[in-house]
């Protein structure tokens, strides 16, 4: 009991004045309301200055994933304990309406998934540790580790949390991704892409891991799932000349943050002036 009371105060603590530092156990929920930079709002940042102050939506894909981590990353007893299967029914009917709202009472408390949601991410789960690398990965190590440290050069308060590190001695990070086709090429764009970043995320990431432990963190992959069946696996590893393009490219947005926050200045343009558009090479 007296362990629980103190990651209660422990949790409260994060969403009131961080510490940087390695923490577990850390509900997605607390998380988000870490005030602290984060790749996601780098990303927003990059895009549009003022879009970083605005809530950031629960879609029900974001739902998906996190479901999806939880099982595959924490297991399937500790994703039923959080989670609650709806029943197949017609919620348009009499019959169907009284079935969902007695399932919804008595799931309080848990977060709510569909069946076939379910059953996807039982086969994804199966695809995934049918990969011959990817089964070794996943084995042993710790997942979704909530990670805080304080960036060298503009002072700021980062936080990233981590999907996977397998043995802190390996000096790896894993991501899972789900997405709705694994291809190299479109994968390529996403690393670079002003939103997603996945390129900047990594190496944000291995910096900050390395300097919350003390320890250097210089691998990056990101293990990549398909949300159809078979389920395709690929195994995208970040390497030295995308990971060096991606930190140039969060100290560059951290610098701007600065900047702004120094002005207190946060405008809806990233250009001040006209952005000239010509005929790209492609365009025949």
């Amino acid at each position: 009991m007296e362990q629980s009371q103190e990651h209660k105060a422990m949790l409260e603590k994060l969403q009131i004045d961080p510490q940087p530092g390695v923490y577990e156990d850390v509900p997605f929920a607390v998380y988000a309301k870490i005030p602290a930079v984060n790749n996601t709002k780098l990303g927003r940042l990059n895009h549009c200055p003022a879009s970083i102050f605005n809530p950031i939506e629960d879609t029900k894909a974001l739902r998906f994933g996190r479901a999806l981590h939880v099982h595959v990353l924490e297991g399937e007893l500790i994703f039923h304990s959080r989670y609650a299967i709806a029943p197949q029914c017609d919620k348009r009917t009499k019959e169907g309406k009284a079935i969902y709202a007695n399932f919804v009472a008595a799931s309080l408390g848990k977060d709510l998934i569909d069946e076939d949601e379910y059953e996807l991410i039982l086969q994804m789960k199966e695809s995934l540790f049918n990969h011959p690398y990817a089964k070794i990965l996943l084995r042993q190590g710790q997942g979704e580790r909530t990670i805080i440290w304080r960036h060298d050069e503009t002072g700021h308060l980062c936080k990233s949390r981590t999907d996977w590190t397998p043995g802190d001695e390996a000096g790896i990070i894993l991501d899972l991704k789900g997405l709705a086709e694994v291809n190299e090429r479109k994968f390529i764009s996403a690393c670079v892409a002003e939103d997603r970043g996945y390129a900047r995320a990594a190496a944000f990431y291995l910096d900050g891991t390395s300097r919350a432990l003390g320890k250097k963190f210089n691998c990056f992959a990101f293990i990549c799932v398909e949300k159809e069946a078979p389920c395709k696996v690929e195994i995208y590893t970040m390497e030295d000349d995308m990971l060096a393009w991606g930190r140039d490219e969060y100290f560059r947005l951290m610098r701007y943050l600065r900047q702004l926050e120094e002005a207190n200045s946060f405008p809806a343009y990233v250009h001040g002036g006209t952005v000239p558009i010509y005929r790209p090479a492609w365009l025949k």
